[in-house]
C-alpha cells in the first residue's frame, strides 16, 4: 500500500498526486491542532511544522521505494522523534520515545507469561 500510494501515485497522474499533497495538508492541521494546546508564541512555526510533514513522508517514501525490503514500522520511532521534537524538544523526545518502546517490549512478554499459566 505504501509504495502505491508513496511511488507509483507519481506515474498515474495529477489525480494522484493532489492527493498526496491533500494528505500532507491533513496532516498539517493535525499537527496544527497540538500546537494551538501549546499556547501562543510556544508552538513551531508553520515552516517547521511543514518540514516535519515532509521528512516523516521522505522516511515512508524511501522505505516504500525497496518494496519487499520495506520497513516502515521499524521506522516508527524515528518518524516519532521527527515529529514530537518540534513539540518537545529533543531530550524529551528521547525520553519520551524509549519509555514507550520499554513498554512496548515488555507487553508480548507479560502477555506470553499470561499464556503460560494459563497453560499449567
Amino acid at each position: 500500500m505504501a509504495h502505491i500510494a508513496f511511488v507509483e501515485a507519481y506515474s498515474v497522474g495529477p489525480a494522484a498526486v493532489q492527493r498526496i499533497e491533500d494528505s500532507h495538508v491533513a496532516f498539517l492541521y493535525f499537527l496544527e491542532e497540538g500546537a494551538a494546546e501549546r499556547g501562543p508564541g510556544q508552538a513551531p512555526s508553520r515552516v517547521a511544522m511543514e518540514a516535519v510533514i515532509a521528512g516523516i513522508f521522505e522516511v515512508i517514501y524511501m522505505q516504500a521505494r525497496r518494496r519487499k525490503q520495506a520497513q516502515i514500522a521499524a521506522m516508527f520511532p524515528y518518524i516519532a522523534h521527527i515529529w514530537l521534537t518540534p513539540f518537545l524538544g529533543v531530550k524529551a523526545s528521547d525520553v519520551f520515545i524509549d519509555r514507550k518502546m520499554k513498554r512496548a517490549a515488555v507487553k508480548p512478554k507479560a502477555a506470553a507469561a499470561k499464556r503460560a499459566a494459563r497453560k499449567r
